[in-house]
């Protein structure tokens, strides 16, 4: 460690608010160790599981103002991925308080291109699947807001 890092110890909500808005922190972690947060990435149960990444600059260079949320609920060991799941729904809460754009991908953390591959084959299988329920309503009030759930993934 670096004497210019900063650590925090805050509460399981806190580390993933923090987190998601950005703080200037280089280490966060929640009291009971299970939450840790370092840099761009936010952990469940240590470095072997990332649940979360910052999504980075886009085209332009900007910050993009988005969080790609793994879709694994489940942590290496851990019997039944509730505690998981349950820092997963923190950080999903967190960043749509904070104005994030939330994606759903199965590796937070892609740095391979079959791995940014697999991201992106998982994001087009959520907007067939919105599509298809679209088509199969009765209902044009929920068809509509099918499309529109497809449109909100790009």
């Amino acid at each position: 460690m670096f004497a210019q890092d900063t650590i925090e110890r805050r509460t399981n909500q806190g580390v993933a608010a923090a987190w998601c808005a950005g703080l200037d922190c280089d280490i966060m972690w929640s009291g009971n160790g299970n939450l840790r947060a370092e840099g761009q990435t936010i952990y469940s149960y240590g470095h072997h599981f990332p649940i979360a990444c910052h999504g980075g600059a886009n085209v332009r260079g900007k910050d993009s103002g988005s969080v790609l949320l793994t879709s694994i609920t489940y942590s290496e060991g851990e019997a039944t991925g509730k505690t998981t799941q349950r820092h997963v729904s923190l950080v999903y809460s967190a960043a749509r308080k904070e104005g994030l754009r939330v994606y759903v991908v199965p590796i937070v953390d892609a740095k391979l291109p079959h791995e940014h591959l697999a991201n992106l084959r998982a994001m087009l299988s959520l907007v067939a699947a919105h599509m298809r329920r679209a088509a199969r309503r009765r209902n044009a009030t929920y068809a509509e807001g099918d499309k529109q759930q497809a449109r909100a993934l790009r």
